[in-house]
């Protein structure tokens, strides 16, 4: 899911994310406004963006460079609960594979993050 600057979700600027399973996501690429080849489930490139993740479980994607879970290069990615687990990136050594923040917030206040 890309929540850049390329038009997509262009009218909503808050995403609330409750239950449910994000897995098989292989980056997203090329995103206006977003890093492209990071965030195999959620590319959050837009300064206006704010997503709360608030349950569920992001597991099993892949990104080429960084965050094969979450990519966050603007905006603010809020962790409330949930666990983003088993998600890996293959092309950059020592890129992270769960979270990666190129820009933007990432906070955390509960649920986990690990690979």
């Amino acid at each position: 899911m890309a929540l850049g600057q390329d038009g997509s979700y262009s009218g909503e600027k808050e995403y609330n994310l409750t239950g449910g399973v994000i897995t098989g996501g292989y980056e997203t690429a090329n995103v206006a406004g977003g890093t492209g080849r990071a965030g195999g489930a959620l590319n959050v490139g837009n300064t206006n963006a704010v997503v709360n993740f608030y349950s569920g479980n992001i597991a099993g994607n892949r990104a080429a460079t960084y965050g094969g879970g979450v990519g966050i290069s603007a905006g603010r990615f809020n962790l409330y609960g949930g666990s983003i687990v088993g998600n890996t990136q293959y092309w950059t050594d020592g890129a992270a594979g769960g979270v990666a923040v190129l820009g933007g917030t990432f906070n955390m206040y509960g649920g986990s993050v690990s690979g």
